[in-house]
């Protein structure tokens, strides 16, 4: 009776908002327990134990903390200004469920696909940053601490440095210390233009940044404009929009294959999330205006989705063409917030979200093939004949790309049709006119794939056959992330007031902060 009672009132003590520090904590004090192991079926199962239980403390936090306003939390019970605050709204919800759910879906995958690009010694240091990178994305997430934006971006960051570096590829070493120096810059412009606003308020906590930064005229300080300059450099850097979109472009092409649906899907979300707490929701979007930052997500967004869209459907290998896509892809999200209205956003939103998904899956099943053929990096007339074969990548595969080029029944068309009501609400008709140029392209790169997996067969005289012939079955594990990420896919397709819900609240939060 007694051990009831005690259970009850822990029940009662440990609230949802309690529970807002563990995702961050206990992903990283992972990687710390992974790399002290050496057998192959124990890190793998840590790391999907430790990965399905944030998973569920995060779906707990999205069901059991509310959408309408926005939740503090002192780490350790130390006020602000000397403690530590974590932060929760419905923007912080949405980002954070799209990376764990990406987490979640793809760690059973990699039980049998992590050694085929990385050699068995390494398995550890690549779970383990992994581990790391998720932890360290919670916490840019979560953290109400401008600095320690910083700390989270740096920690995953150089996760993600080393798990390039670890792939068989040779010029993965290269690629992963150019991916070193880009993100070196980002940060140190990041850390400078925070510098310039701590100097000037006296503050790292984003909620008391925010209310003297209103009581300060801000127009006629120099140094607030240029922290707010150096700060959107920094994170537009760190999501790669074009024309500082050269490190994602080698990355993709020469990163362990393992990596790709996780890093791939979510890597460039939370420095956006970052981006706009940062600006929209830090400054306000009447000083986001007058510092003309909306002029900028314009431009880079327009150039994102008509240049990447053109380079994508020229690709000559498919990651390469993936790659490619996300940039033109990204741009979309660029051009919803160009907009500073609430719809606008809730497009951007939106289409984080949807294509995530759909271009996490889209490594998926290319992997799936490639682990199937013993070939790590493909053209597009590898897929010859693979619908016939092997179902399952196939049509995660071809569900994917309707996905990304926006048909109706799949979560992009939900998010890409609020991206031009949007656009037509704003009487932004040049938007609309680069939406649609932007989905016709994505229509032709996405075309190179379906054409090969559906209306091409291999046939013993062309040499397909011989050299792209399947040389092995798919396991249940490789198998059971793409149909699970198919329907997801699809559900939001159909069941669109799921995700437009979570967006339209995350896009009041930040417009209303």
């Amino acid at each position: 009776m007694n051990s009831l009672y005690s259970i009850h009132t822990l029940h009662t003590m440990i609230t949802a908002k309690d529970l807002l520090v563990l995702p961050i904590v206990v992903p990283i004090l992972t990687a710390l327990l992974i790399i002290l192991q050496s057998k192959r079926n124990v890190i793998w199962a840590i790391s999907t134990i430790i990965t399905v239980f944030v998973f569920a403390l995060v779906l707990t936090i999205v069901i059991k903390l509310p959408m309408d306003h926005a939740i503090r939390y002192n780490v350790g019970g130390w006020k602000i200004p000397i403690g530590i605050g974590l932060g929760y709204d419905t923007a912080t919800g949405i980002v954070l469920l799209l990376v764990n759910l990406v987490a979640v879906v793809d760690i059973f995958r990699t039980r049998d696909y992590l050694h085929f690009d990385i050699m068995p010694e390494r398995s550890r240091f690549y779970s383990a940053c992994q581990m790391l990178v998720l932890g360290g994305f919670n916490g840019m997430i979560i953290t109400n601490d401008l600095f320690n934006i910083y700390v989270f971006t740096e920690v995953s960051s150089l996760a993600t440095y080393i798990m390039v570096g670890l792939s068989n590829e040779r010029k993965a070493q290269l690629s992963a210390f150019n991916y070193l120096v880009l993100g070196t810059i980002a940060a140190t412009c990041y850390v400078l233009g925070l510098g310039y606003l701590y100097a000037l308020t006296g503050t790292l906590n984003m909620d008391d940044m925010r209310q003297l930064l209103q009581v300060q005229d801000v127009y006629s300080n120099s140094g607030i404009e240029l922290g707010f300059a150096l700060i959107i450099v920094g994170w537009v850097l760190k999501v790669a929009w074009y024309p500082l979109h050269s490190r994602t472009i080698n990355v993709y092409s020469s990163e362990p294959a393992s990596s790709l649906p996780f890093l791939g899907g979510i890597s460039s979300k939370v420095p956006i999330y970052a981006l706009l707490r940062l600006t929209l929701s830090l400054f306000g979007v009447r000083l986001f205006i007058d510092f003309h930052g909306n002029t900028l997500m314009y431009v880079i967004g327009t150039l994102s989705v008509i240049i990447g869209g053109f380079v994508a459907i020229r690709a000559k290998y498919i990651r390469a063409g993936l790659a490619w896509s996300s940039l033109s892809q990204l741009g979309f999200i660029a051009l919803g917030i160009s907009l500073t209205t609430q719809l606008g956003l809730q497009a951007s939103f939106m289409h984080m979200f949807a294509h995530g998904l759909a271009k996490s899956l889209a490594f998926m099943s290319v992997l799936a093939v490639c682990w199937q053929i013993k070939k790590i990096n493909l053209q597009p007339r590898a897929l010859a004949g693979i619908a016939w074969k092997s179902p399952v990548p196939a049509v995660g595969l071809l569900i994917s790309v309707i996905s990304l080029f926006g048909m109706p029944g799949t979560s992009g068309f939900v998010s890409k049709w609020t991206l031009l009501q949007a656009s037509m609400e704003s009487h932004r008709w040049d938007i609309v006119v680069i939406i649609i140029i932007g989905s016709l392209l994505a229509v032709g790169y996405s075309w190179n794939f379906t054409k090969a997996l559906i209306f091409e067969i291999p046939e013993e005289n062309t040499g397909h056959l011989q050299d792209f012939s399947i040389k092995r079955k798919l396991p249940i594990m490789i198998k059971l992330p793409i149909i699970v990420m198919s329907v997801l896919v699809i559900v939001l397709g159909f069941n669109s007031y799921i995700m437009h819900d979570m967006a339209m609240h995350a896009s009041i939060m930040i417009l209303g902060n």
